[in-house]
Formats: C-alpha cells, structure tokens, sequence
C-alpha cells in the first residue's frame, strides 16, 4: 500500500500503523475487517442464510471518508432472482402503461371521428413483386 505525503488524518495513521487490524460488526450482522488497504465483509445472505463475502480497497481513498456504499445483503443466486422479479414487474408495468395510452388515444380519435390507427406495417401503396422463376 502505497502511503501518499498528504498531510491528513487518515495517512498520518496509515504510516505510524501499517499492519493494523481493525474488526467491527455491521448492523446487518456481518462482519468488516480492514487491513492493508483493504475492507473485508462476511455476513448471512438476507433470504437463504448463505455466506456472503466482498472486499474493498480503500487504499486509494485517503482523503475523508471511506464509506463506499452499503455491504450487500443477499448472495448472487438471491441476487439474481431479485432482479429478474425485477424486471419482469417493470415490463408488466410499460405494458400496462401503453395498453392505458393507447384506449385512451382510441377513445380521443374516436370522439374526434378519425379513424383507428392500425398496428403492424403499413399497407404496400405500389404493385405486389412477382416471384422469380429459376
């Protein structure tokens, strides 16, 4: 780990302690030890109760705080679940948003006496193309 000769709080600790440990619980129940440079998170997956691990370098990080975002709470099987539930629930719901928009365009050409729009492609206005012979 490289310490710059910044003069702040965070490297001066850095250079008078370089392998300290650190430990502390977070307040989902895992746990956090820092060491060299780095952060490493163990803890319980939220759903499943697997482990869940991740590690942060904070070593770059010299100037304030080193808060990088909260620990993850669910494993990656539980994770992708999530985000595939995820999806799906927002395309129903632009699904329903343009099934709405387009009764409610219908019903203003209706009331203005234009015709309905009609879905897919458009009609060919020229002559249809005769298939090749071969």
């Amino acid at each position: 780990m490289a310490i710059k000769a910044y003069p702040t709080r965070v490297n001066h600790e850095r250079r008078e302690n370089p392998n300290r440990l650190r430990t502390w619980r977070t307040a989902s129940g895992g746990v956090v030890t820092q060491f060299w440079g780095m952060r490493i998170y163990c803890g319980r997956c939220r759903d499943c109760n697997a482990p869940v691990t991740t590690r942060r370098n904070i070593s770059a990080h010299n100037w304030g705080m080193t808060q990088l975002g909260r620990w993850p709470e669910l494993c990656g099987e539980c994770r992708a679940v999530k985000d595939a539930e995820r999806k799906r629930r927002q395309v129903e719901s632009v699904r329903e948003l343009r099934r709405k928009r387009s009764e409610k365009e219908r019903v203003q050409r209706g009331n203005l006496g234009l015709p309905p729009v009609r879905t897919g492609r458009p009609r060919k206005t020229g002559p249809t193309p005769k298939p090749l012979d071969l």
